[in-house]
């Protein structure tokens, strides 16, 4: 909000997805280890290596459904990306339950409360290996999927400015829809025993942000693209996002 408030005053545009992926990144930084980490400190660009983890694991594997042909992938260079990139964050992650190994016993997130569960044994198939995968877990699930609704949703309503209208003055808390699985067509955290268990977190996440946004400031796209509107097709990803390099700018 600092950031766009900044902005707003000198009338200028701001990249609002790189500003809803950082939110996204930073938040989880602090709720899962403790605190955020800046690529000095961590070695990594977290915001940026989650973008190529996303975009990997989009990526079709021609070898997983005509074995013959993943010479391709190789060429490609699939397996080796994906390869750095585990290597990459697998490292931080583990710098990372190292410091909080070395820390004093005051701290608790929940990597403190990950290690306190690995001490105690009360699972005892639970080592370091799936204390990081729950990590990792926590950043994929967490980060690109949260920026990217907030990115969509920012998008549709300035697309639609009516509904941008009917979103400020609060018409639609009259709906009856459920997005929390029980009406189909509806359905982001998915439905019955596999719903996202993280539902609670994300649903507060977006709705104050998003609250935030527009109750605050009136948006409109600084420039304009060639032709009517802009190319909202979907990229190929894990879940849905903009190529860095086509971000629209944004105006307050």
């Amino acid at each position: 909000m600092g950031k766009l408030k900044k902005a707003s005053s000198s009338s200028s545009s701001v990249n609002l997805s790189e500003i809803l992926m950082t939110l996204a990144n930073d938040i989880i930084c602090r709720v899962s280890l403790g605190r955020k980490y800046s690529v000095e400190e961590s070695g990594i660009d977290v915001k940026s290596t989650m973008k190529e983890i996303m975009e990997l694991l989009g990526t079709f594997p021609l070898g997983e459904y005509i074995p013959s042909l993943a010479c391709i992938d190789r060429f490609r260079g699939v397996g080796d990306k994906m390869d750095e990139v585990n290597n990459k964050f697998n490292g931080f992650v583990e710098r990372v339950v190292q410091e909080h190994i070395d820390a004093d016993k005051g701290r608790s997130d929940f990597v403190d409360i990950l290690l306190s569960i690995q001490r105690d044994k009360s699972l005892p198939d639970f080592d370091r290996k799936n204390l990081k995968l729950i990590l990792w877990e926590m950043f994929i699930a967490g980060t690109t999927t949260t920026s990217s609704t907030l990115e969509w949703r920012m998008t549709m309503l300035i697309k639609y400015p009516e509904c941008m209208r009917k979103l400020q003055e609060e018409r639609h808390f009259d709906s009856p829809l459920d997005f929390k699985g029980q009406h189909f067509m509806y359905i982001p955290f998915g439905s019955g025993r596999r719903m996202c268990p993280g539902v609670g977190f994300g649903v507060a996440l977006v709705e104050v942000t998003l609250a935030n946004l527009v109750k605050r400031y009136n948006w409109r796209v600084q420039s304009q693209p060639s032709g009517d509107e802009y190319d909202l097709a979907e990229a190929a990803s894990f879940e849905l996002s903009s190529q860095e390099d086509n971000y629209p700018e944004w105006a307050i």
